[in-house]
């Protein structure tokens, strides 16, 4: 039996190619300082996205739509300074991120909404065949 190293981004490519398969979302990773973990699954009334988050302050998440293209960013900021001091081991990551998906057209714009719970962004896309706005901002609540 031979065995293939661990290739991450493979993984990320499959993820990628399923998403387009779907034609659901194209998933578009922006700017960003470390990793944002999301998963996107299907619902009875549309979409659902599930995005990481814990230490980002409500204050520091901005989400909204801009024809047909939903960006989520924001800011995680450490609760130390690390200026002038040995740090031994720093495996938590702190910046801006920023992610983009290109929503399908069913999606009602004006009726998408997010809270966070738990450190998780909660992002509930409902489906329907009628038009859309083409710019929102969606309010994120706790």
């Amino acid at each position: 039996m031979q065995l293939s190293p661990w290739n991450p981004t493979e993984l990320l490519d499959i993820q990628r190619t399923f998403l387009e398969s779907a034609n659901a979302f194209n998933t578009e990773i922006m700017t960003m300082s470390g990793f944002l973990a999301t998963d996107i699954i299907q619902t009875n009334h549309g979409y659902r996205l599930y995005a990481d988050v814990p230490g980002v302050k409500l204050k520091n998440l901005h989400l909204s739509v801009d024809n047909g293209v939903m960006t989520l960013s924001g800011e995680r900021h450490l609760h130390y300074d690390t200026k002038d001091k040995e740090v031994p081991v720093l495996n938590r990551q702190s910046g801006k991120f920023s992610m983009a998906y290109t929503l399908s057209d069913q999606i009602e714009y004006d009726k998408i909404s997010a809270k966070v719970e738990d450190g998780v962004l909660i992002v509930d896309m409902p489906v329907s065949k009628q038009g859309h706005p083409n710019q929102i901002d969606i309010h994120i609540t706790e």
